[in-house]
């Protein structure tokens, strides 16, 4: 059982650098009802550390979180630059690429 106050750190220890949000897009720390009664009593389970995963719920946030988190594919880029190629001729210019680069890339 991992306690789920714990599960961001296992993912980070585990190589992935997932933010609290997506951790909670995923599976990982999510309020069972809808109601406030049920938001309340996830929240002090959650601060008590009552609120357990098994390793086979870990290991589905985990697989989520993996595919959400994966370098963006070479089809992205292409999409990218040819947003800037005017022309359509496939060429961009060093100026171009390094205005690009320089203003979306890190």
């Amino acid at each position: 059982m991992v306690d789920a106050s714990r599960v961001p750190d296992l993912l980070r220890c585990a190589g992935l650098n997932p933010t609290n949000a997506c951790c909670l897009r995923n599976g990982a720390l999510t309020v069972a009802g809808n109601d406030f009664h049920s938001a309340v009593e996830f929240i002090l389970s959650f601060v008590l550390g009552e609120l357990q995963y098994t390793f086979e719920e870990f290991l589905s946030v985990y697989q989520a979180i993996k595919y959400e988190s994966l370098p963006p594919f070479k089809d992205q880029f292409m999409q990218v630059f040819k947003s800037y190629d005017r022309e359509s001729q496939g060429v961009l210019t060093v100026a171009q690429i390094r205005h690009i680069l320089g203003t979306y890339g890190k």
